[in-house]
């Protein structure tokens, strides 16, 4: 039974990251489309390229060293992620950088407690299912907050064009 579970569970999480690597890339794409439209969205283009980045190597880590001898490494990857969003957000506050922030840094405290349990041999297969269940979480706020950025822009953009389009009918009606 436990065999099967476990089977289960990679088998699964395999789908939840090409699902999250498509969701990666959409928020940068997103993000390129509105720094190219808006170069005031450039520090969201930039973080996503860390996630694009982060998640590369996460997979990399994966499967050249396995589980859980990967976990040992994720905190330094959250950590500079973390730290560089952190002072982007010091220079220049936006909201998005802050759900960034704490969304890492709960990151950082769910590794840190899982490698804790991981070496001091308590980390149970059902404790496996919640931290990567946080983690996944946790990373789709992440996605989500930074995302919002150019898909928001891009929502702007179609309900202008929708506007113009709708004033320009307006307009041309008068004339004739």
């Amino acid at each position: 039974m436990l065999d099967m579970l476990h089977d289960l569970f990679w088998w699964s999480s395999r789908n939840v990251a090409l699902i999250f690597g498509g969701a990666t890339f959409f928020v940068w794409a997103a993000n390129q489309w509105a720094t190219h439209d808006d170069r005031r969205h450039v520090d969201a283009l930039g973080v996503s390229l860390m996630f694009c980045v982060s998640y590369l190597l996460t997979n990399t880590l994966e499967m050249t060293m396995g589980w859980p001898d990967m976990i040992a490494w994720l905190p330094f990857l959250d950590a500079t992620l973390c730290a560089m969003v952190y002072f982007n957000w010091r220079r220049h506050p936006k909201p998005w950088k802050a759900v960034v922030v704490a969304a890492l840094v709960g990151q950082l405290a769910l590794h840190f407690a899982a490698t804790v349990l991981w070496k001091t041999d308590q980390l149970s297969f059902s404790g496996t299912l919640l931290y990567a269940t946080l983690i996944n979480g946790l990373y789709a706020v992440q996605l989500f907050a930074n995302g919002s950025v150019g898909v928001g822009h891009g929502l702007g953009r179609l309900f202008a064009a929708r506007r113009d389009r709708r004033r320009l009918a307006v307009v041309s009606g008068h004339v004739e």
